[in-house]
């Protein structure tokens, strides 16, 4: 008995284990400080652009179903996705606890704007509500990112990893989304990092020697090009495809516009565009009359009547045909609400 305890009181000057354990805990602890950095800020990116938000096109068809699920338990609405992803939603719902007419028998899309707009709910409580188990979905996913990356090419590569994926605008702007995009990917990610792990292969280091300096310019270019982005993630390109302002011109529907800027839009109408006519084209979720925007429909008149200020979504823009095509041709745009909707002059 006295030779075990001997052996577990061994003086770290002299190399036992308890010397090799506190060196390993020495290095470890400048690595953990720089993980929960990043994860910090990816926190407060994704929180900042989830209170600021307005709905996107999918969020209420899945916040909806997971107030029914919560209230009825009940799968009968998007029956097409699995519910793994909406049981995530329906933690932030049920914490928001929303009134849901359990008579309404309309379909998924319907449900979704009578939940946030028609039942006495308060759509940015409820959203926030909803996003937040996903912002933390996101988080641990970013562990998982940096535990599979250290297997494969050790501490340095587990680090680069991390920092492009809590930088990533795309992973920002959907993390902070209550939607299936997050969930469905990461949990793809932990599966195949599970499997590696469950069939033992040996630990791989990749040479990373010859790249670091890459890696590093890299990761400095994308946490420049982030930060520049902020809080407006959902349009992101980056700087060599002329950066966020420009991917409408490329790119349409949930790479720059899924309705987030309603909001937005009815502040800026509210300070440069007060008393003037407002006629709005929007690809959204969302009811403009609650956030204050008193608009018509320009497609809706003759081309002559349309007078004052066009508002179009930039995702309706990209595909206008017809009328709006000849609307927006003969105005003259003066005017930029979150690189996703556009204003014009007529």
């Amino acid at each position: 008995m006295r030779g075990l305890v001997a052996a577990d009181v061994r003086d770290p000057a002299a190399g036992g284990d308890d010397g090799t354990v506190s060196r390993r805990a020495g290095r470890r602890w400048p690595m953990t400080v720089v993980v929960v950095l990043l994860l910090g800020q990816m926190a407060v990116a994704m929180v900042t652009t989830a209170v600021r938000q307005t709905p996107t096109i999918d969020e209420p068809v899945y916040v909806g179903t997971a107030a029914v699920y919560l209230e009825e338990r009940s799968l009968r609405y998007n029956p097409e996705h699995p519910p793994l992803g909406k049981l995530v939603i329906a933690a932030g719902v049920a914490v928001a606890d929303p009134r849901l007419d359990t008579g309404f028998d309309g379909d998924q899309g319907e449900l979704g704007r009578h939940l946030l707009y028609e039942s006495g709910n308060d759509p940015w409580r409820l959203m926030f509500r909803a996003r937040l188990p996903v912002i933390v979905l996101t988080l641990l996913f970013g562990l998982v990112v940096f535990a599979f990356a250290r297997e494969l090419a050790g501490a340095a590569g587990a680090l680069a990893a991390l920092a492009l994926y809590c930088l990533s605008p795309d992973v920002i702007a959907h993390g902070s989304l209550a939607t299936l995009d997050v969930p469905a990917a990461g949990f793809v990610l932990t599966s195949v990092w599970l499997l590696w792990r469950a069939r033992r292969r040996p630990r791989l280091r990749l040479p990373l020697a010859g790249v670091a300096f890459g890696a590093a310019l890299l990761v400095a270019f994308v946490a420049v090009s982030s930060l520049r982005t902020f809080p407006l993630y959902l349009p992101y390109s980056n700087e060599a495809f002329g950066g966020p302002s420009k991917t409408r011109f490329r790119l349409h529907d949930s790479n720059v516009d899924w309705g987030q800027d309603l909001g937005r839009l009815a502040d800026r109408l509210r300070e440069r565009y007060r008393g003037e006519r407002i006629w709005l084209v929007y690809k959204g979720s969302g009811v403009p009359s609650y956030y204050g925007i008193d608009a018509a429909d320009p497609r809706r008149v003759p081309l002559a009547e349309v007078r004052g200020v066009l508002v179009v979504s930039d995702s309706a823009a990209a595909k206008a045909t017809g009328r709006l095509a000849e609307l927006i041709d003969s105005s003259r745009p003066v005017d930029d609400v979150g690189h996703s909707i556009t204003v014009y002059l007529r």
